[in-house]
């Protein structure tokens, strides 16, 4: 299984978690009777946490801004400034895709 395969099967797994899913039979999460109000938002909270992180770790292709003699890269999830060598965002950590430089 590739990377981005796996990710994106963790992402759906924590995406029925977050969804309160009956039984996710692989690994023994679910809504169970009598669960806590606590342990719900944080079982919530937690799988939403970790989806915004899965996420991340898909690669996207940054935003090439061209100008007469500059070009610049931009982070296509916050907006901030990247360098051509960066693998990840350093704002907010979104892995970049490599470019050839044109």
């Amino acid at each position: 299984m590739k990377e981005i395969e796996a990710i994106k099967k963790a992402i759906r797994h924590f995406e029925c978690m977050k969804n309160d899913a009956v039984v996710v039979l692989d690994s023994g999460f679910g809504t169970y009777p009598g669960e806590s109000d606590l342990v719900y938002r944080n079982r919530k909270m937690y799988a939403e946490l970790a989806i915004n992180a899965l996420e991340k770790q898909i690669p996207n292709e940054p935003i090439i801004d061209s100008y007469c003699l500059f070009t610049s890269y931009t982070c296509p999830v916050c907006r901030h400034e990247v360098e051509l060598s960066d693998y990840y965002c350093r704002c907010c950590g979104q892995k970049i895709r490599k470019t050839t430089k044109n």
